[in-house]
């Protein structure tokens, strides 16, 4: 976020015309950089939201032609401004000034809090309890974010890594899910989501109700709604991300394309056995034919060990089955019981297949 867009998400935040996505992308940005959220803290702490225009344009330009200047980098970014933005800019130095002169006294004033986060280590699962009552598990490395309005006014949830979502019904307010280039939109439903930022693809799989898929296709400025039966899931790849058109499901379709959408059935013969795509909840690492290179993916985050794949003759290798091993070496040793040609070494914290 380059630094305009920055105070004008602040001017915004400050004078209430937030939107849920905006107020989203500023906390992540906070958390991001740690001289910004000082800066923010200052703002809206502060009763320099109450002084009038011009007093904070006085005391804007005192700050900026002052020869003591503390914070001198001030000066040269907000001179560039246009001037539409001053009052934002002197809003941000009057609030600076709070703490530089005794004589102003610090009056606190009740914020909106921003975003509340719940994250996932590596090898680390959890089931959490929204406010209006849905149950939520997710898996290692998956972050979650929600506003305070949530349940009130909203149930928008964002997501980045994997979960599975028992939602309570509410038929007025739907539940809106976004998690990279997709969005789920649900009244009440049991489903599961898989969408990690580090890896080109992403799916969801429905196991009871029914929910609307919304895939955003940014070269073409489209979206395309799909709808799951239960048993059904959707994969998406991302091509953005692998540029690699050999992925195409359609040999004879040469014309690149942002996203690929692969739908399948996950439902399985025997009623007692935990489809592959939720066995995560239950403590087991699944596989149904996956690469070799998709399935070391997930063996990284299950069990928080870095993997590499230095013979890539083993990249497409099928690996299919669950398991319950405590380590990633007992795992691979099964694998190779099973038949599966390869080597592996550790070295240092890394395991190395060869």
């Amino acid at each position: 976020m380059n630094e305009d867009h920055f105070y004008e998400l602040v001017h915004k935040y400050l004078k209430q015309e937030m939107s849920a996505e905006e107020q989203f992308f500023l906390e992540k940005n906070l958390e991001e950089d740690a001289q910004r959220r000082l800066l923010f803290d200052t703002i809206t702490k502060s009763n320099v939201k109450k002084s009038s225009l011009p007093e904070l344009q006085s005391k804007f330009d005192k700050v900026i032609s002052s020869e003591n200047n503390t914070f001198p980098t001030l000066q040269k970014r907000w001179l560039k401004f246009p001037i539409y933005k001053i009052a934002l800019a002197a809003a941000v130095v009057g609030a600076i000034l709070l703490f530089l002169v005794p004589r102003l006294q610090n009056v606190a004033i009740d914020d909106q809090a921003l975003a509340k986060t719940i994250h996932t280590k590596n090898a680390e699962r959890k089931k959490i309890t929204l406010p209006d009552s849905t149950e939520v598990w997710l898996n290692g490395g998956s972050t979650i974010s929600y506003l305070p309005s949530f349940g009130k006014t909203d149930r928008t949830i964002e997501l980045d890594g994997e979960a599975f979502f028992d939602v309570t019904p509410n038929k007025d307010l739907p539940m809106i899910i976004a998690a990279k280039g997709i969005k789920v939109k649900v009244v009440g439903t049991s489903f599961n989501i898989k969408s990690y930022r580090d890896e080109d693809s992403y799916e969801a799989s429905l196991v009871e109700g029914k929910i609307e898929l919304y895939v955003s296709d940014k070269r073409k400025s489209t979206t395309q709604v799909y709808h799951l039966v239960p048993g059904e899931k959707i994969k998406i790849l991302d091509n953005t991300l692998s540029h690699n058109q050999e992925k195409l499901s359609i040999p004879e379709q040469r014309e690149f394309r942002e996203y690929e959408i692969l739908r399948s059935s996950f439902g399985k013969e025997n009623p007692d056995e935990t489809p592959s795509e939720i066995a995560w909840k239950e403590e087991k690492l699944a596989f149904d034919s996956e690469a070799l290179s998709t399935a070391l993916l997930k063996m990284e985050k299950w069990y928080d060990t870095k993997i590499e794949l230095q013979n890539t003759a083993l990249t497409n290798l099928s690996v299919t089955g669950t398991f319950t091993e405590k380590s990633v070496e007992d795992l691979l040793k099964v694998l190779q019981l099973g038949g599966a040609q390869f080597k592996y070494k550790k070295i240092d914290q890394r395991i190395i297949i060869y």
